[in-house]
């Protein structure tokens, strides 16, 4: 039996090996949690990866005088990667002919392994039903309306963005071309011609109709 002196000296060494054990399991606690927290974020991780995999889209938009054919083969050639490339929009005329450029642009061969979309800038549905069945004669199977472009020559005219300003018109045109229409239609839009709050009732008119996507 040891004496309570000798207990009193042994105390310093007992209360190391105690705090030594707290020690260890406090930290072995914080590493399992920490490991948990690093699993359960990899978990989450790799479910927002194949979320974005199977849901998000990588598209080419159209930039006039930028992405024209030669562009658009040189990145799908080089780089690829993208789900759709949107040709620069194609303009009808009263003729119903596509300009030079227009028809070099809208070429099969020019555009040869990837997923192109030609591109209508008009406010005119009879316009854009025969350009779009044009289209068709060249194999294409979608085309895109443009309500986004916010060039002042383009907005003062009613077309693009300055189409956003004209709703019932708008949706006139949408009836038209979705009944006469067999093809694919998406549109490229904006939130509104002046205030972000238009979107709302754009929005309304939108649902309507049976859009390929609102882009």
């Amino acid at each position: 039996i040891k004496s309570s002196a000798s207990l009193r000296s042994s105390a310093p060494n007992n209360c190391s090996a105690v705090c030594s054990v707290k020690f260890f399991i406090h930290y072995t606690v914080i590493i399992l949690i920490s490991q948990c927290r690093f699993e359960t974020a990899a978990a989450n991780c790799k479910k927002a990866q194949n979320f974005l995999e199977k849901h998000m889209k990588i598209y080419l938009a159209p930039l006039e005088g930028i992405t024209g054919y030669t562009y658009r083969r040189a990145l799908y050639q080089c780089f690829g990667g993208f789900d759709k490339y949107f040709i620069p929009f194609i303009l009808p005329n009263q003729k119903g002919h596509l300009s030079t450029r227009e028809k070099k642009d809208i070429m099969p061969e020019n555009n040869e392994g990837m997923y192109a979309v030609p591109q209508i800038l008009t406010k005119n549905a009879e316009d854009f039903i025969q350009t779009a069945e044009t289209l068709q004669e060249y194999g294409y199977n979608e085309v895109n309306l443009n309500l986004g472009c916010p060039s002042k020559t383009v907005v003062t005219k009613g077309r693009g963005a300055g189409f956003l300003d004209r709703p019932d018109e708008l949706d006139k045109f949408l009836d038209e071309i979705f009944r006469k229409c067999d093809m694919k239609i998406s549109i490229k839009t904006r939130l509104g011609m002046d205030d972000p709050e238009e979107f709302e009732d754009l929005l309304t008119i939108y649902k309507k109709y049976p859009l390929e996507e609102l882009i």
